[in-house]
């Protein structure tokens, strides 16, 4: 899962069987626009008004985190988007966040969503010697929390009254992993479910 370089010598994060993860640049900013103000989308908040402030948001992040764009590996298109942030060498934590799925119809079937989260793990657990990745999600949004905790990341507790998510106060929902279970549990889950896929091909 070493980073390899594109046609473009583009710099690419991490590449699987079925999608790989590439920087985040300015040009992206038209499309993450339209996936950030999707329905689904909304409990991420925080969502551009028009364009141009996307562009600015793209431009301004800091050397703390890292913002990729999930393409699909047969064809380069772009499908979603994921960040690592909050990376904190000294306590060995990093937070994984802005996760979605733009591009729904595109992924039906594969499992780009968990190839996704699997290259994250190995490249935080594996390459960096992070111990623990956090993040936290809306309460209200039952369906990533659902979803996480079925990847293997453990309900850690909640912040009540945290978030303003579609003009309505809801909590957070604290959620982490460590190594020790990632690499005892979660990582051969998360790779057979991608081997299980590829099967079906």
């Amino acid at each position: 899962w070493n980073s390899n370089v594109n046609n473009n010598n583009e710099e690419i994060f991490a590449r699987g069987s079925w999608c790989y993860l590439r920087p985040i640049r300015v040009s992206d900013a038209g499309m993450t626009f339209e996936w950030r103000n999707l329905d689904r989308a909304s409990s991420l908040g925080g969502a551009p008004t028009d364009v141009k402030s996307q562009v600015e948001w793209i431009s301004s992040r800091p050397e703390s985190e890292l913002n990729f764009i999930i393409c699909l590996a047969s064809n380069d298109i772009p499908v979603g988007m994921l960040s690592i942030i909050d990376i904190n060498h000294h306590h060995g934590t990093v937070q994984t966040s802005r996760f979605l799925i733009g591009e729904e119809k595109l992924v039906a079937g594969l499992p780009i969503a968990v190839e996704a989260m699997y290259l994250c793990y190995e490249k935080i657990f594996l390459e960096w010697n992070i111990r623990k990745v956090w993040g936290f999600v809306a309460s209200t949004n039952w369906r990533m929390i659902k979803w996480q905790n079925f990847l293997g990341m453990k309900k850690e507790g909640v912040q009540e009254q945290q978030l303003v998510v579609g003009g309505e106060i809801v909590d957070a929902v604290l959620l982490g992993l460590t190594r020790e279970h990632y690499l005892g549990y979660v990582q051969n889950r998360m790779h057979t479910m991608i081997r299980l896929m590829e099967k079906k091909r």
